[in-house]
């Protein structure tokens, strides 16, 4: 994945997660929400670990 502004440090936004996944933003959002996906709130947005990333995708074999 590029690093963006929507990736900084480590972290990545709903959008890119949802990008890298095929999915929709929407559907992040709500893994998120559900806690199948760990997520950090900074402000108004969630940002997900690349590693918590990682290991979503090995669980859920995408």
């Amino acid at each position: 994945m590029e690093n963006s502004e929507r990736t900084v440090k480590g972290f990545h936004s709903l959008s890119a997660v949802a990008e890298r996944l095929g999915l929709s933003r929407m559907t992040v959002y709500r893994y998120v929400i559900a806690k199948k996906l760990p997520a950090y709130k900074f402000g108004h947005h969630y940002r997900v670990k690349q590693e918590d990333l990682d290991a979503f995708v090995a669980s859920h074999k995408i």
